[in-house]
């Protein structure tokens, strides 16, 4: 058999659905992809491809996909409902190469169950949506989520912002627009692992801005899974390490720069040997958070400031492999007059005078988690209260439906509260008064 017998044969018989598109017109397609729309071979051929697509979608296939599409020979992947023959609409995922000028080779897959899936996780997690909005919104790091396929589903106001956008221009497209394409098999690598493995974990990538400036961003990503375990989404939560990366080149290139930035960066920042666990270096803003004076911490030891509960725990974090960063929350550090205080930490492998070494940033974070303690004691305490109360309580939304109701309704009206929540307040009010 020639080659092009068995790339005709291979072309009708493949088990996904392909297409040629040419001039905007079905040249060509094999029985997959009809039988995905339902459609006899005579009704597609000639017909043009945009008349499939669901009106809704269609300015958006027009102006972001198909301009893509023509630059290159690239692959290029968007999403679009196309009509089947009984006048439904189907979602479908579209990996397209252009060949010519003229004609595209496309892959359809049929995603309505992966649609269908992401929309019922998001009515499971509307009540706490508002919730998870605004404590995201008012973080400053870095906080989206993100389907398998690329496709941004939130971000909040600080990661626009990173980008010089907003979150509107941003959410229902793929966030590879946003990063530099040199690192693009490294990020999709890295949705491959996660994929394989939701747990958190922390990786960097750079990213070119328009001014052309390179930023270093390191992202805290873990899968946000289903009752079975599977990953219908992936939330990143990523803090700029750019000054890390900058101060790692000074360190290395230039000693005087290196000293500019270590110093007064107004964080706890130090450099300590990875054989010994010793102190190299501090600056100021550490001398001034620990208490120690420079020549004091020159003869200390890591677990110097450390608090005895945590040493187990910090020799297991200094033998994992972090791939030359780490991030680390829910931390003890300990100054020199015993306080103990939470932190968080930033680090990645430096070479200090020839010799191995790590630098670290060190963050207070014991004010914003007593704030979220207090958020939640004051959540429990509301509950406690609204169950305790003497007398009926009913939570209503602006539209006055029932969001919420005390023990004491339920009985007062012989209702379960999951008979109530969702219905109207006139459900409790005979229709005679």
């Amino acid at each position: 058999m020639d080659n092009t017998a068995w790339k005709s044969d291979f072309f009708d018989y493949c088990p996904d659905a392909l297409c040629v598109i040419t001039d905007g017109q079905l040249e060509r397609f094999n029985t997959a992809f009809s039988q995905m729309f339902g459609y006899h071979p005579d009704q597609l051929t000639g017909k043009q491809a945009l008349d499939f697509i669901h009106p809704d979608d269609l300015l958006a296939t027009v102006n972001n996909a198909i301009p893509h599409v023509e630059t290159g020979s690239d692959l290029h992947h968007f999403q679009n409902r196309w009509r089947c023959a009984d006048g439904q609409y189907i979602w479908v995922s579209w990996t397209v190469r252009q060949r010519t000028p003229s004609t595209a080779y496309c892959v359809a897959r049929d995603i309505s169950e992966i649609r269908q899936a992401a929309q019922v996780r998001e009515t499971a997690l509307r009540r706490s949506e508002e919730r998870y909005r605004a404590l995201v919104q008012s973080q400053s790091d870095l906080v989206c989520r993100f389907t398998a396929d690329t496709i941004l589903t939130f971000v909040n106001e600080a990661y626009a912002r990173f980008y010089n956008s907003t979150p509107a221009e941003m959410v229902g497209r793929s966030f590879l627009l946003h990063i530099d394409p040199a690192t693009r098999d490294g990020v999709l690598d890295r949705l491959t692992q996660i994929m394989r493995d939701p747990a958190p974990s922390v990786t960097s990538f750079p990213w070119l801005s328009p001014t052309g400036r390179t930023h270093w961003v390191e992202w805290v990503d873990q899968g946000i899974c289903d009752e079975e375990g599977n990953v219908l989404e992936i939330q990143a939560v990523g803090r700029e390490i750019t000054h890390l990366k900058e101060i790692e080149a000074a360190l290395r290139d230039q000693q005087e720069r290196y000293r500019s930035l270590f110093e007064v960066n107004p964080m706890p920042m130090w450099v300590y040997d990875r054989s010994t666990r010793r102190f190299l270096e501090v600056n100021k803003a550490a001398t001034e958070k620990y208490g120690y004076t420079h020549d004091e911490f020159m003869t200390l030891q890591i677990t110097d400031i450390r608090p005895e509960q945590e040493l187990g725990r910090l020799n297991d974090a200094l033998k994992m492999d972090t791939r030359g960063f780490y991030y680390g929350k829910n931390w003890l550090h300990k100054k020199k007059n015993g306080k103990v205080f939470n932190v968080e930490i930033s680090s990645h492998d430096v070479d200090f005078n020839g010799e191995p070494a790590r630098l670290i940033l060190a963050q207070d974070v014991t004010d914003q988690i007593a704030a979220e303690r207090a958020l939640r004691e004051s959540e429990e305490t509301f509950r406690t209260m609204l169950e305790a109360a003497s007398q009926g309580v009913i939570l209503l939304d602006l539209s006055g439906y029932i969001r919420l109701v005390n023990v004491y309704i339920e009985t007062a009206f012989g209702f379960d509260r999951s008979e109530l929540v969702g219905q109207s307040a006139l459900f409790l009010i005979p229709p005679h008064m």
